[in-house]
C-alpha cells in the first residue's frame, strides 16, 4: 500500500479507504491533539496559525475526497500525441524500440 500511495495516481478501493481513515486521524491530531501524533507534537505551539490552517485544509481535502481527475483519459491523450501514427501498435512499440532503435551507451 505504501508504494501504491506514493507511486500511483490510481488507488485500489481498499487503499483509498485506508488513506481516508489515516487522513481523519491526522486531522484530529492537528486540530485537537488526539492520538499518538497529537501527544508527540503540539501543533498549536510548534506552528504558526497560518501554517496550521494550511496543513489542516490539505488534510481536509484528502478526507473529503472530492477531487476529480480523469487520469486514464489524460494518459491516453498524452500517449496518442507522443506516438502519433504508431499508436495503434503501441503494445509492440516498446519491444521494437528496445531491440532495434534505442541505445543507452555510445558505440565505439
Amino acid at each position: 500500500m505504501y508504494l501504491e500511495v506514493f507511486g500511483n495516481t490510481l488507488l485500489r478501493d481498499i487503499t483509498a479507504a485506508l488513506m481516508k481513515d489515516v487522513s481523519k486521524r491526522a486531522l484530529r491530531s492537528i486540530g485537537f491533539g488526539e492520538g499518538i501524533l497529537g501527544r508527540i507534537v503540539d501543533f498549536s505551539s510548534e506552528m504558526k496559525s497560518r501554517e496550521k490552517d494550511f496543513v489542516e485544509e490539505q488534510v481536509k481535502h484528502w478526507v473529503k475526497d472530492t477531487s476529480v481527475c480523469h487520469v486514464q483519459e489524460h494518459w491516453t491523450h498524452r500517449v496518442r500525441l507522443e506516438m502519433a501514427e504508431r499508436y495503434d501498435n503501441r503494445d509492440n512499440i516498446v519491444d521494437w524500440d528496445f531491440n532495434f532503435g534505442l541505445r543507452t551507451t555510445p558505440t565505439a
